[in-house]
């Protein structure tokens, strides 16, 4: 089976143009902007995902799977910006966009907007 990882975002970013783009983005999520098809058409799509944050840590984390047919697959790993599961959407560091299947069983509950809050005070700790 060939498989690989896709790391979106490690755990720092110091890009500051980058960093800005992320937080305009969040901005216009959060004054009612939803990513349309065009956008989402052509983001990779995972299956058996899960977001999770460890007690000491500012961000979520996203952990998703990805498989094509003739056993390839792909491990999605990436910072998470916003995630909407009700609309099948989430969005990692570095603007990536996710269209989303179902979650794993074992997620636990989460705060949408609680998410996207965190991703906003990491963003702006991040070094400039």
């Amino acid at each position: 089976m060939y498989s690989h990882t896709i790391l979106f975002q490690p755990t720092r970013t110091s890009d500051a143009e980058q960093i800005r783009r992320s937080l305009q983005m969040l901005e216009r999520l959060r004054d009612g902007w939803r990513p349309g098809h065009d956008i989402l058409s052509s983001a990779r799509h995972a299956e058996r995902w899960t977001i999770s944050r460890d007690a000491d840590a500012i961000i979520y984390q996203f952990i998703g799977y990805r498989a094509w047919p003739g056993d390839h697959s792909a491990l999605i790993i990436g910072t998470v910006l916003a995630i909407a599961p009700r609309d099948g959407w989430v969005l990692l560091a570095s603007n990536a966009w996710l269209t989303l299947g179902p979650a794993i069983a074992e997620t636990l509950s989460f705060d949408p907007i609680e998410v996207t809050r965190s991703a906003e005070v990491w963003l702006r700790a991040q070094p400039a």
